[in-house]
């Protein structure tokens, strides 16, 4: 993923990712962790993606996937 893409969608659904994982852990560093890795798989993912709501949904899929993963 190019690195101009990549800093403007991690900002523009940072926050979408950090409340989920936030619900799901309680706590704020895990969350932040959360962020981080969800982050890097979007960054490393050599997935084309169709519009911005794809990208997002994407990102919420793998942000609750992550974190029950994580939980087990």
């Amino acid at each position: 993923m190019e690195q101009g893409f990549f800093l403007s969608v991690a900002d523009k659904y940072k926050d979408t990712v950090y409340r989920i994982a936030l619900n799901y852990f309680g706590n704020k560093y895990d969350a932040d962790d959360m962020v981080q890795d969800v982050l890097m798989k979007l960054y490393t993912s050599n997935k084309q993606f169709e519009s911005n709501e794809h990208i997002r949904n994407w990102l919420i899929r793998v942000t609750i996937n992550t974190c029950k993963n994580t939980l087990d």
